[in-house]
C-alpha cells in the first residue's frame, strides 16, 4: 500500500496488527496520516486484500480521528492490536 494524494492517508501509511486470513481475504489494520492547517491527523484503517494476490486491495474502511494531546504538545498514537477468540 502507498499513500494517495488528497486522501486521508496521503502523508504516511504505518503498520498495525499483522494481517490475518478471513473467508473474504487478508484483513490488514493500519494507520494513516494526513496534514491539516492544525497539524497532522492520524486515523486507523482496515484494508481487505485478495487471498491469492495480497497486492490487490478489495476494499478500505477508515475510523474516526485517533490522536492524543500530551503536555500541550500534539502527539499521535494509534494502538493497533487485534484479538481473535476461538470459535468467533
Amino acid at each position: 500500500m502507498k499513500p494517495v494524494a488528497y486522501h486521508w492517508d496521503e502523508m504516511k501509511i504505518g503498520p498495525g496488527a499483522p494481517p490475518f486470513k478471513t473467508d473474504k481475504g487478508w484483513l490488514h489494520i493500519y494507520h494513516g496520516v494526513f496534514k491539516t492547517m492544525a497539524g497532522a491527523v492520524y486515523r486507523l484503517g482496515a484494508a481487505l486484500h485478495d487471498l491469492q494476490d495480497p497486492a490487490k486491495i478489495i476494499g478500505v474502511l477508515i475510523s474516526g480521528y485517533c490522536s492524543l494531546r500530551i503536555l500541550g504538545r500534539s502527539t499521535a498514537m494509534c494502538p493497533c492490536c487485534l484479538y481473535l477468540r476461538s470459535g468467533s
